[in-house]
This record gives structure tokens, sequence and C-alpha cells, in this order.
């Protein structure tokens, strides 16, 4: 009986932060899209207007200069949090995993520090 109750605390602890970040994760897809939505209407009602389009609204690609940096800190700090995480754990169980968002977060620094224009 106490192994179950074990088991069960495991999986909320487990489960709870995913769900938040669940949670986080769809609340920016539905802003991303209500804003997008709102830029296709002004669109749409300057064009009924026969008004003139504004190139910055057509415009849609995104400055990636730094894309790979943010995408290479993000994977560092993460990959540091769970390694740490996971060796506060008892009998330190899959600490080496951390290693693997390091490792990726590493190859995006390198990326962007070769792509980098000077």
């Amino acid at each position: 009986m106490n192994g179950v109750v074990e088991i069960l605390k495991g999986v909320i602890l487990i489960t709870i932060p995913l769900l938040i970040f669940a949670a986080l994760y769809r609340l920016v897809l539905r802003q991303r899209a209500a804003r997008l939505a709102a830029q296709y209407e002004v669109l749409l009602k300057l064009a009924e207007k026969g008004a003139e389009i504004p190139l910055g609204l057509l415009d849609q690609t995104p400055d990636n200069s730094n894309s790979d940096l943010r995408r290479g800190l993000i994977l560092i700090c993460s990959g540091a949090g769970l390694t740490f995480f996971l060796l506060t754990l008892p009998e330190h169980v899959g600490w080496a995993i951390g290693f693997i968002p390091i490792s990726a977060g590493i190859g995006y620094l390198l990326s962007w520090k070769l792509t980098r224009k000077n």
C-alpha cells in the first residue's frame, strides 16, 4: 500500500508541471493566432476599401538573426536545470539525461556564432 502511494505521489509531481507547461504553451499559441487573425482582418478591410496596403503589413518574415542564440541558451539552461533536478532525486537516477539538451544548445550557439554577420 505504501508503494502505491509513493508511485501516485511521483505521478502527481510529474503531471502537474507538465500540465502547467501545456497550458502556458496553449495560451501563447492562442495569442499568436488571435494576433495573426486581427492582422489579416486589417488587411482584408484595407483591400475592400481599395486602399494601398503598406508593405510592412505584408512582410511576415521575422528577424531570425538571434534565434539560434536564444534557442541555444534556453536548451543549455533547461538541460542544466534538468540535470540538477535529477541529481536531487534519491540514487541520482538519470542525471545524465540533462546533457542531451545541453549538447543541442551548444550546437545552436556554435551555429549562431558561425553564421553571425560581422
